[in-house]
């Protein structure tokens, strides 16, 4: 396209020389033209002037006739030169027709440009339709992107609040699991524990109602009773009977067999949660029974019981060695 503007202006720029050119050599010409009109008039005066002289039979003089010669050889010199001015005429109208061909070719050439730049200029008109229409699908496009941008993150936000619940709910489910874990733990340890205190009552509660009613011969029934009344007031009402007379009693009697309030205390709530499903075997001796105590394995926080039981055993030996 550049290439063709070029083209066209310089083809405008010696169209437009040419037609300076033209002009120029025109003026010359009609220059000529009137020099040569002038001239031949001249010559044509002179000519009829003598004419004249000779049809009137004028008596001619001789300055005359040397004015005439003269006449004659300046008009020998006009016709000399109007025949130069006639053949530079002739020239002046060969140049004159070549530089109007080159303008004719100049012209033609230039309508041929200028229908080429119409044809561009139509060209780049469709091109310039074309990309304004692709223009407008480009923003036709671009907002479908845009929707379609719209769709993807709320797609994609989707996944993405699913697995924050699923997520939470994992949490949720695992707190659960763990707290009924903890749970189940905690009511396997009391399963574990009751299943050794109802083994420890099962062999053992016996034994201590032995020791009970043992104690209640050597305190009378009548301390025992004031013991049992009381023990059921410590534990009802929270109160202290360490200073009771009965208690002060009983502690003496413990004493003598290595036993403190504290063991038997331990010993009688043991046997208050007892039942009357719980027996010895029949055949089970003291020492039989002190030996399965300290078979048997409890929990951490029945030692205290055992060792309650362990000197239960102690008395009972001191107390009945046949037994």
């Amino acid at each position: 396209m550049a290439e063709i503007k070029m083209t066209f202006s310089n083809l405008e720029k010696r169209h437009l020389s040419n037609c300076k050119d033209y002009k120029d050599k025109k003026v010359m010409y009609d220059k000529l033209i009137s020099q040569f009109d002038n001239i031949e008039s001249k010559l044509n005066r002179t000519s009829r002037n003598l004419h004249r002289l000779v049809e009137d039979h004028m008596e001619i003089s001789h300055d005359t006739m040397l004015l005439m010669g003269l006449s004659i050889n300046q008009l020998d010199k006009t016709q000399s030169r109007l025949d130069k001015m006639e053949l530079d005429l002739k020239e002046a109208k060969a140049d004159l027709k070549e530089t109007k061909d080159k303008l004719d070719k100049t012209e033609l050439d230039l309508k041929e440009t200028k229908d080429k730049l119409d044809k561009i200029e139509l060209g780049l008109k469709e091109i310039k339709n074309k990309l304004n229409k692709t223009e407008l699908d480009l923003k036709e496009t671009k907002a479908d992107l845009k929707e379609i941008k719209n769709r993807l993150d709320k797609t994609e936000l989707f996944p993405t609040n699913t697995t924050n619940i699923f997520n939470e709910t994992k949490e949720r489910l695992g707190n659960e699991l763990s707290e009924k874990n903890t749970k189940l733990k905690k009511s396997q340890d009391e399963l574990k524990d009751t299943k050794a205190m109802t083994k420890l009552l099962s062999v053992h509660r016996d034994w201590i109602g032995i020791f009970n009613r043992k104690l209640k011969k050597k305190l009378g029934e009548n301390v025992f009773s004031e013991i049992k009344e009381a023990m059921d007031n410590a534990r009802i009402y929270q109160t202290d009977i360490t200073q009771c007379s009965c208690v002060k009693k009983l502690e003496e009697i413990l004493e003598k067999v290595g036993m403190s309030f504290k063991n038997f205390k331990l010993l009688f709530e043991i046997k208050q949660l007892s039942n009357e499903k719980f027996h010895k075997s029949p055949n089970q001796t003291i020492k039989d029974a002190k030996e399965q105590l300290l078979r048997d394995s409890f929990p951490e926080e029945q030692k205290n019981l055992v060792t309650s039981l362990t000197k239960l055993f102690n008395a009972l030996e001191i107390w009945d060695p046949h037994h």
